[in-house]
């Protein structure tokens, strides 16, 4: 198998193929671009659904789970939920140190409280199968299933919050810390590793639902360009979006320039994309709580997805691998 997602192709015709939907209880549709899960009792329409969300993130900094329970709990708030308790596995090599664990642990904690969210169970294992740290998490919370189903439309506008490629980048500057310190200034990776209060929270996406948000998708693996075919392909739509209006930091072109990667094509957990009727309103919001965004596009009536930049035009293709995850193979 490649590095990265499996493919959609792979995907549409030997997987959903296999899977039935049998129960009524569940609430969001089978898809490949659907991050999240819920069930409702009893499969009514008029109660409390149970959502949960996963993510994992494998390497070998300290702040592991601290990424992976961001993606998870923004995807939970992104379904319009509130996100409210964690569990967490980790794996790790046979040979890491139980010191190193227990720093894991409170950086999770740590992120935890910074969240408002429960950790409800947590276990390490060592494995001789696993090369370096993996964190999975599972956050879930509850929604009001009587709400109706965000959509996206045509005419609405679409916008980014936050940075192309910022959780790349700090992954990368936690995990090459030594290497990096070689090439770049002191001044320099502080500044970066300062981009993570950046990052948007659960709190930041329920108060864009709250100022016209219709829908909110975060920036997972395959970066930018992968989110924005993902959110054409859930709600089947088409798109214009003016590439050089994608907001990206100043510290990941310049690192994503070092090791030779595509800042566009990689992981942006704590970004997002939104569609809105009420941009003004939206970026005013964005504005008071201190988070960055902009304009990119509208979305069209048709399924045609075509990115702009000044006068030239293409096609948006489908997702690449992610860049992140190729900077970790390459350096194995």
């Amino acid at each position: 198998m490649k590095i990265g997602n499996l493919s959609q192709t792979v995907w549409k015709r030997d997987i959903k193929k296999k899977i039935q939907m049998r129960r009524k209880e569940v609430l969001f549709p089978i898809t490949m671009e659907e991050k999240t899960s819920a069930l409702v009792s009893g499969g009514k329409a008029h109660s409390e659904a149970f959502v949960w969300a996963d993510a994992s993130v494998s390497g070998t900094t300290e702040k592991l789970g601290q990424y992976a329970i961001l993606r998870a709990a923004n995807d939970v708030a992104a379904k319009g939920a509130e996100p409210i308790g964690v569990s967490v596995q980790v794996l790790s090599p046979a040979e890491e140190k139980e010191e190193k664990i227990v720093h894991m642990a409170a950086a999770m904690e740590e992120m935890c409280e910074k969240l408002n969210l429960q950790i409800t169970c947590i276990r390490a294992e060592g494995s001789p199968s696993v090369l370096q740290n993996i964190v999975c998490v599972t956050v879930a919370g509850f929604l009001d299933a009587a709400v109706p189903a965000k959509d996206a439309r045509p005419g609405r506008e679409i916008l980014l919050c936050g940075y192309a490629g910022l959780e790349g980048t700090l992954l990368i500057a936690q995990e090459a810390e030594e290497e990096l310190d070689r090439r770049f200034t002191p001044a320099f990776l502080r500044q970066t590793k300062e981009k993570e209060k950046w990052l948007c929270t659960p709190t930041v996406i329920q108060g864009a639902f709250a100022h016209g948000a219709k829908t909110a998708r975060q920036i997972g693996s395959g970066g930018i360009l992968a989110a924005l075919w993902e959110l054409g392909e859930r709600f089947n739509i088409g798109m214009e979006i003016e590439f050089s209006d994608i907001l990206i930091c100043q510290e990941t072109v310049e690192i994503c320039e070092y090791y030779q990667l595509n800042p566009y094509q990689m992981t942006s957990a704590g970004s997002l994309l939104i569609t809105t009727d009420k941009s003004t309103e939206l970026l005013a919001f964005f504005k008071q709580v201190g988070i960055r965004a902009r304009r990119l596009g509208v979305i069209t009536d048709d399924n045609v997805r075509i990115i702009t930049s000044g006068t030239e035009k293409r096609y948006l293709d489908r997702p690449a691998p992610d860049e992140w995850l190729r900077w970790q193979s390459d350096r194995e």
